[in-house]
């Protein structure tokens, strides 16, 4: 009976209340009360230094006044289902400040019920982590993308690579992956200094990633070896003027400084449409794709499986004098390679960017000069004949070369030549020649 006596009546509600006020009014957590229709009636000094808003701004107003507008209305409906089953909500919601700022807030809401049960008010508690947040996001980040360039790295875009197989197999669309090398890196890093070489690779990423779409994947893999994802039904024709266009953006010098750097990429390609190869398969063609056109003087493309026209042509072995059959017309034997034709094939398009010239071997070649009218002139070229000096002024072609039968022609990087003209005073006469005869309008 004295227990009885002793117990304290139970406190009314309003008076529950109160008590709560007090307590949250001293806490360092941000805290809230609502009645059950959500329309504030206390926040805390907390409440108002975390988000901007006095209490008399807040009062009679709802939590509506914190929405960012990026928070999915998934969220909002599971929270209200919660809170009206009577149980605690428990979550991390994007808000906003008075002046517009975003936060992350760790929030918990708990319903407070009535003496008939019923749900009178909500009491929410809620702490800034968005310092948490933001380091959360650094270190997955870091674990995901190159520091340097900022694009995502290896492992991402092995992921990405393999979600986008897996599109191909359900019926997806097809994509392609190319390898892109930058091309004498090494000599950059030696002749300007690591520095500038790390201008370049930031250059690079910058290039790659305006020929892109958004909805493409550039990555840096490491070192000077970078690597893309074109995806949406993404066929050799689709690819061929991304790559084209890839291979042109490197004409400008990249700044370092006052220090202008030149540099060129090589890329190879694979195109996938049916889902059938794995990341492996793709990546080992496109890197044989790219290494052929590294071997070829490099700033070019190669699409693995497919004989486009591209910026670097696929070549035969280097040349000897064993099985030159005669005079080579220039003195570095080593410098000219040898490519077998067939009728039709074409060595360069109009517009297409200047890497090689070819001197006819063995067969007919036409070159087609379009104007402005739709029509055109056409010149027959043969044995012993350069092609691809129409691009000399403009390191872009304004022809169309295009064999007319099989043939063989003697292939030289633009690079290799001029280095080669450099040296020989001989060999700078018989270009010279063969440019004036292009002039002229004779084959050459």
């Amino acid at each position: 009976m004295a227990d009885a006596q002793a117990r304290p009546d139970p406190a009314p509600p309003d008076a529950g209340l109160h008590q709560v006020a007090w307590l949250m009014d001293r806490s360092a957590e941000s805290a809230m009360l609502t009645d059950a229709a959500g329309r504030i009636e206390y926040v805390n000094p907390a409440f108002e230094a975390m988000t901007g808003y006095g209490r008399t701004e807040a009062i009679g107003r709802t939590p509506a006044l914190l929405k960012s507008g990026l928070q999915a209305p998934e969220v909002y409906a599971a929270l209200w289902r919660t809170l009206h089953a009577g149980q605690e909500f428990r979550g991390l919601l994007v808000n906003r400040r008075k002046n517009g700022e975003l936060f992350h807030e760790e929030k918990s809401i708990r319903p407070l019920f009535g003496p008939d049960g019923r749900i009178t008010h909500f009491l929410s508690c809620g702490r800034d982590v968005s310092a948490q947040v933001a380091a959360l996001a650094r270190l997955e980040r870091a674990a995901t993308h190159d520091a340097l360039t900022e694009l995502p790295n290896r492992a991402l875009f092995d992921e990405r690579l393999g979600a986008a197989i897996r599109r191909v197999r359900d019926g997806g669309a097809g994509f392609a992956v190319a390898l892109i090398d930058v091309d004498r890196f090494k000599q950059i890093n030696d002749s300007h200094g690591h520095a500038a070489g790390d201008s370049v690779l930031q250059a690079v990423a910058r290039r790659l990633l305006q020929a892109v779409r958004k909805s493409d994947t550039v990555a840096r893999l490491g070192g000077d070896e970078f690597a893309m994802l074109l995806e949406g039904n993404c066929s050799a024709d689709d690819a061929a003027p991304v790559l084209d266009a890839i291979v042109g953006a490197f004409a400008p010098a990249v700044m370092h400084g006052e220090e202008r750097v030149f540099t060129s990429v090589s890329i190879g390609a694979c195109i996938d449409l049916t889902g059938d190869l794995e990341p492996r398969q793709l990546l080992e063609r496109a890197d044989a794709a790219m290494y052929q056109v590294k071997r070829d003087g490099g700033s070019g493309y190669r699409i693995h499986a497919e004989d486009p026209v591209t910026a670097s042509a696929p070549l035969g072995a280097e040349v000897s004098p064993d099985d030159a059959g005669g005079p080579l017309p220039g003195p570095d034997r080593p410098l000219w390679r040898r490519r077998t034709l067939k009728a039709g094939e074409c060595l360069y398009r109009n517009g297409q960017r200047l890497t090689h010239l070819y001197v006819l071997r063995r067969g007919t070649a036409r070159a087609f000069v379009p104007a402005a009218d739709g029509g055109g002139a056409v010149q027959r070229h043969g044995e012993g004949d350069w092609l691809g000096l129409d691009g000399l002024a403009t390191r872009r072609h304004h022809r169309e070369a295009r064999m007319l039968v099989d043939g063989e022609v003697w292939v030289i990087a633009y690079d290799d030549l001029l280095e080669a003209a450099r040296r020989s005073p001989a060999f700078m006469a018989q270009l010279m020649e063969a440019f004036g005869r292009a002039l002229e309008g004779r084959p050459g």
